[in-house]
């Protein structure tokens, strides 16, 4: 157990219990398996580790999370649980799987080649870095991205997806979302009812299956509507759309 302030935590050995509720302290933990709490609240930690089951509890926290490959380790990730508030947990090295699973809060997250399971409700979550898989299964939930190359799946509720990243895959199988897009290339599925998209980028591209409403606002874009009933208003210029679905309505504003 580490529970004073700016300690140096070193673990050697295999399947070890650790417990971090000090202030501002390194840990570093060599071999793997090892069951880690991180209870520290309002404090920054540092911890490196490999193929470790890590939970945090602390609220308001900061964690620079290193993915510490040791030659003598088998290959391997970590998985982190996250039932904190208002934390701040940036991961360097792919590979680890986070559950947010907190409710009513906010998370910043950095992470990249990762999972991200954002199963609370009522949250807000921000995740940075790429090529990450996201999946957002509460309700309620208010995400943002700004990496690329990633892959989200929104199943809840009534929750907010702001897209500020390019080239990313969203699957929305829900219902009653809102989706803003201001990246470029994205690729946008939604089997739910009673979503709305709206597209804000320039000079790019987006291919969209849906029922649903589409509004753009910038120029220069690429609209492929490949799904039935939609509705799409285009308040600029130089727009190129193919209708490929059935029953779509295009307005020119």
């Amino acid at each position: 157990s580490m529970e004073g302030a700016s300690d140096q935590l070193l673990v050697s050995g295999f399947y070890n219990t650790v417990n971090i509720s000090g202030t501002d302290g390194t840990s570093r933990l060599y071999g793997y398996g090892h069951t880690v709490s991180v209870s520290s609240s309002n404090t920054t930690q540092t911890l490196y580790a490999y193929n470790d089951t890590i939970g945090v509890s602390g609220n308001g926290l900061t964690l620079n999370f290193i993915t510490d490959p040791n030659p003598g380790n088998p290959s391997g990730s970590n998985h982190l649980t996250v039932t904190g508030s208002g934390d701040t947990i940036s991961l360097v090295g792919p590979q680890n799987t986070v559950d947010f699973t907190a409710y009513s809060t906010s998370l910043s997250l950095t992470l990249s080649s990762s999972t991200a399971n954002v199963t609370g409700f009522n949250d807000t979550v921000a995740v940075a870095g790429g090529s990450n898989t996201i999946n957002v299964s509460g309700d309620n939930t208010s995400l943002t991205l700004s990496g690329t190359n990633d892959s989200v799946t929104l199943s809840g509720v009534n929750d907010t997806l702001v897209f500020g990243s390019n080239n990313t895959n969203l699957s929305v199988t829900s219902t009653n979302n809102t989706i803003q897009l201001t990246g470029g290339n994205d690729v946008v599925t939604i089997s739910g009812d009673n979503n709305a998209v709206a597209f804000s980028a320039s000079n790019t591209s987006l291919t969209l299956t849906a029922s649903n409403s589409l509004n753009a606002y910038q120029v220069n874009n690429s609209i492929d509507l490949l799904g039935s009933n939609d509705s799409v208003t285009l308040a600029t210029h130089n727009e190129r759309v193919t209708v490929i679905g059935d029953n779509d309505t295009v307005v020119v504003a």
